[in-house]
């Protein structure tokens, strides 16, 4: 009987040591515009169209346990709330976004997410009337950022490594 109860444990620990273990992967990135090599770029400019003249709230708690291991993923879910609140709204961005991360009470990962939806409408390539956009951000110092294309992937990969 010792024997048999003995053993049993021993077969449960290791299975519960050789069961793979579920983890759970999230990523969201914007979107971007990568340029061909050596191509001319013309700027191009779109109006914002509100959908939705009040602003809007949403909360999502993820699965997660906050723990000091996961304080370098927070960008990522809050990332992930700000893409889940434009996809239920079909929104292009959040307008004046304010993002608030919390723990609840189970010590999960709570993101508020309140803004405006709104959507890119009108697309065109920048003409004379809409140079006030490019002085506007120039006079303030703003300068555009930079997506990694072929040329730059190089230097952005540095431009990480500098930032860890």
């Amino acid at each position: 009987m010792k024997k048999t109860f003995i053993l049993g444990i021993s077969m449960l620990l290791l299975a519960s040591c050789a069961a793979p273990q579920q983890i759970i992967y999230r990523e969201a990135e914007g979107r971007n515009i990568e340029p061909a090599l050596n191509a001319v770029v013309t700027p191009l400019v779109a109006d914002l169209q509100l959908i939705s003249e009040q602003s809007v709230s949403e909360l999502h708690t993820f699965d997660v346990t906050v723990t000091t291991a996961i304080l370098n993923d927070i960008d990522n879910y809050k990332n992930i709330a700000l893409l889940r609140t434009a996809k239920r709204y079909n929104a292009d961005t959040l307008v004046g976004a304010i993002v608030n991360v919390d723990t609840n009470k189970e010590g999960k990962l709570e993101v508020m997410v309140t803004g405006y939806p709104a959507r890119f409408v009108n697309f065109r390539s920048m003409k004379e009337d809409d140079m006030w956009i490019s002085k506007y951000y120039q006079e303030r110092g703003v300068q555009p950022k930079v997506q990694p294309t072929q040329t730059n992937k190089s230097n952005f990969a540095n431009l990480l490594k500098k930032k860890r």
